[in-house]
């Protein structure tokens, strides 16, 4: 149906790119990296210079494709772009979202000290943000539960883990 839609000519093309967003993220959570990429690079390239968040959102979820890929240095310079189109548009729970994504690769790399600034700035962006829905506060929990659990604080990784699952 999806499909169907972008082939029927009838979105403009900033509605075909949020249109090419969701397909990415839906790609995205059903392991399909390559149909992600794909959609979210043809939904970049449809904005215009004025679709700042936009633009900002699908280049934080293609950083979601290439971190998933283990392609921590494509997706950190796709999560940079993000970060700053955000700030441009002043959007605290795009900051937030980004931050955390960007906290997720530091832990990765095991730099739990960079991890914890993105998450400092998540949770300040937390506190000005007025459009979080109860996935981005638990995302934003289970990325301290794993910060705690990197540094071998058992308590405080369950505790923000079970903060997480209550979300």
């Amino acid at each position: 149906a999806a499909e169907e839609l972008l082939a029927s000519g009838t979105l403009n093309p900033l509605e075909r790119a949020d249109a090419l967003d969701l397909e990415g993220i839906c790609y995205l959570e059903l392991d399909q990296m390559d149909k992600a990429a794909h959609a979210l690079e043809t939904g970049e390239a449809l904005l215009g210079p004025a679709d700042t968040k936009e633009r900002a959102a699908i280049l934080d979820n293609l950083g979601r494709v290439y971190f998933t890929r283990g392609n921590y240095e494509v997706a950190s310079h796709l999560y940079e772009q993000s970060f700053h189109l955000f700030e441009s548009a002043g959007d605290h729970g795009g900051i937030l979202r980004v931050a955390n994504n960007r906290a997720g690769i530091a832990l990765s790399e095991k730099n739990d000290g960079q991890a914890r600034k993105y998450l400092e700035r998540a949770d300040r962006e937390a506190k000005l943000a007025t459009d979080l829905d109860k996935d981005d506060l638990a995302a934003l929990a289970s990325m301290h539960g794993w910060l705690a659990m990197n540094q071998g604080d058992a308590y405080g990784g369950v505790k923000a883990y079970s903060t997480a699952l209550r979300q």
